[in-house]
C-alpha cells in the first residue's frame, strides 16, 4: 500500500525564548510492518519535527545553495535542523480516520539561538581598499576579493582566521560597488556586501581552522601585528618584530610597554628632511623600521579591525599622546568614525586624521587650513614637524 502522510498545520505561537508550532501527522502501519507500535510513534514524532522545519526556520532551510569542495549541502543543513527541533510535552496519539491508519498530535519547538544558527547574516564593508605592491596589476582585483572575503568572515567571527580562497565559499551573494583604482596610493577601492549563513561555518569552518592550525603549528608563528603578540605573549618587550600583512613578511617596531601593543606604521624625524612627495609618504623603507624617514601606510588596510582602525600619535619630546578610534582611512579621506579614547591634546581642530593637502599627506586639524599633527611633512615648519602647538623633531604613529 502506498505510503500516506497527511499534515495540517494547526498554528505558530513565539514566546520570549522560542518558536513554536503544533503539527498533526499520520501514516499507515501497514508501511511499517516490522516495526512496534512504540517504534511506529516514534516515527510520527520525527516526521511532525521534519515537516515543521519550514513553518519554524522559514524557507531559508529549504532554499540554501550547496556549497562545493566537499563543504556542507543543504541536505545536512536540514538534518541538523531537524535535530535541534524540541517536543514539548507528551504528544497524543489515536487512530486516524483512514483504516489502519495512526495519527499524532506533535508540540514542537526551536530556540532563538537555534534559529539564530540558520538565519542569513548579512555584512556590508564600506570603503574597502586593497594594497599589495608584490600582487600583478592584473591580479589585483581578485586578490583584493579574496581579501574582503576574509573581512566579511572576520566580521562575523573574529577568531576563524581562512584564506581567501576558503572564505570564498562561505560568502554568499557577494556584491561590490563604487569600484575605484587609486593611482596615488596604488589601492583598489569598493564596497561590498555579502551574506554568511551561521551554521556552515561552525559545521564546516572549525575544521578548516583545525588544519590551519597543525599547519601553522609545524612552523615558527608569525603574527599580524604587535598586539596580536602582546596578547599571546603578554612579557613582550618593545623592539623589532616580524609579522605578516597581506602574506608579506615585514620588519616592523612594536611599542609593547602597556597592555596593548602598537605597531608603527609611521616614523619622521625632520633630521632626515621631509618627505618629496605623496607617494614617498605612503610607503618608504618599508622593511627598515628604524630609518629617519619610515612610513607603511600603504598596509594600513590590514590593521581595519571590525571596520575601524585604533591609532595613537606621539611625539617623543613631549609627553602628550593622543590614542582614538576612526572608520575613515586618512590616506585618502575625510574624518569618520571618530571617537576619543585617551587625548592629551586637541589644540587647532584635533578630531581624528583626514588627507592633508600641499603641506602634509596627513594632519589632524581637522576641516581647517591648518596642518597640524602632521604626518608626511612635504615642507617644514619653523625647522620642524607641526606637532599640537608647537614644532617637534620626531613624530610616530601607530596602529593597534
Amino acid at each position: 500500500m502506498k505510503f500516506l502522510l497527511s499534515l495540517v498545520m494547526l498554528f505558530v505561537w513565539a514566546s520570549a525564548e522560542k518558536l513554536q508550532t503544533t503539527k498533526t501527522s499520520c501514516i499507515q502501519q501497514s508501511n511499517y510492518p516490522n516495526k512496534t507500535l512504540i517504534e511506529q510513534k516514534k516515527i510520527l514524532v520525527e516526521k511532525a519535527k521534519q515537516e515543521s522545519l519550514e513553518e519554524l526556520y522559514g524557507t531559508l532551510i529549504f532554499s540554501s545553495t550547496d556549497i562545493k569542495n566537499g563543504s556542507i549541502t543543504s541536505n545536512e543543513i536540514k538534518s541538523r535542523a531537524v535535530g535541534a527541533v524540541r517536543v514539548k510535552g507528551n504528544p497524543s496519539f489515536y487512530n486516524g480516520k483512514n483504516f489502519g491508519e495512526i495519527c499524532a498530535d506533535v508540540n514542537v519547538y526551536i530556540t532563538k539561538k537555534d534559529l539564530q544558527k540558520y538565519t542569513p547574516k548579512k555584512v556590508s564593508l564600506k570603503h574597502f581598499c586593497y594594497n599589495n605592491s608584490s600582487v600583478a596589476m592584473k591580479d589585483i582585483k581578485q586578490q583584493a576579493k579574496y581579501s574582503a572575503y576574509k573581512e566579511i568572515i572576520s566580521h562575523y567571527k573574529p577568531s576563524l582566521k581562512l584564506s581567501g580562497k576558503e572564505a570564498e565559499q562561505y560568502i554568499h551573494g557577494f556584491v561590490t560597488s563604487n569600484e575605484k583604482f587609486d593611482l596615488d596610493t596604488a589601492s583598489y577601492c569598493f564596497d561590498a556586501v555579502g551574506t554568511i549563513l551561521p551554521y556552515e561555518l561552525e559545521m564546516n569552518g572549525h575544521k578548516t581552522l583545525k588544519n590551519s592550525k597543525q599547519h601553522k603549528a609545524k612552523k615558527l608563528k608569525i603574527y599580524k601585528s604587535c598586539n596580536d603578540i602582546k596578547q599571546a605573549i603578554p612579557t613582550a618587550k618593545s623592539g623589532v618584530y616580524t609579522i605578516a600583512l597581506d602574506d608579506e613578511k615585514l620588519n616592523v617596531y612594536c611599542d609593547m610597554r602597556s597592555k596593548t601593543g602598537w605597531t608603527r606604521i609611521f616614523h619622521h624625524d625632520i633630521g632626515f628632511g621631509v618627505f618629496a612627495n605623496q607617494a614617498e609618504a605612503y610607503q618608504t623603507h618599508i622593511n627598515n623600521p628604524k630609518a629617519g624617514k619610515y612610513s607603511i601606510l600603504s598596509k594600513l588596510e590590514s590593521f581595519r579591525k571590525n571596520g575601524t582602525f585604533t591609532f595613537k600619535i606621539s611625539w617623543p619630546e613631549f609627553r602628550e599622546t593622543n590614542i582614538w578610534e576612526q572608520t575613515s582611512n586618512p590616506t585618502y579621506q575625510k574624518v569618520f568614525g571618530y571617537r576619543p579614547i585617551k587625548i592629551d591634546v586637541i589644540d587647532y581642530k584635533w578630531g581624528g586624521l583626514e588627507k592633508g593637502d600641499s603641506k602634509a599627506f596627513i594632519d589632524g586639524s581637522v576641516n581647517s587650513g591648518w596642518w597640524w599633527y602632521s604626518i608626511g611633512l612635504y615642507e617644514p615648519y619653523q625647522n620642524g614637524i607641526p606637532a599640537f602647538r608647537t614644532p617637534a623633531r620626531v613624530v610616530n604613529l601607530y596602529v593597534k
